[in-house]
């Protein structure tokens, strides 16, 4: 029987630099695969990364300020999910902090 192994890259999106993480479901430990310095050629390295990992689902972290509100980081993290999502992938925004389900 074959195992239906998914494997993640994850961004949390700064005003200067876009962590970046992998990982998958057979492992489910995420480790640190770089930055990315936002400078107008940030979507060219996300096509680069998008074709190395061929990821099953990218996850863009959605911060939150210390009372638990958006904040405009956060719009700035969900215009980034869209532009990744244009790109076909599936991408799911998730709230730092909240388990993927």
């Amino acid at each position: 029987m074959t195992k239906n192994v998914h494997h993640f890259l994850a961004f949390d999106v700064g005003e200067k630099r876009i962590g970046v993480a992998q990982a998958d479901s057979e492992v489910r430990m995420p480790f640190t695969v770089g930055t990315i310095s936002v400078d107008s050629l940030e979507m060219s390295r996300v096509r680069e990364l998008l074709a190395e990992v061929r990821p099953s689902i990218v996850v863009i972290g959605l911060p939150r300020n210390q009372r638990g509100e958006t904040t405009a980081q956060t719009a700035v993290s969900q215009a980034f999910g869209d532009k990744v999502a244009a790109l076909g992938v599936e991408v799911m925004v998730q709230f730092v902090g909240e388990a993927l389900q």
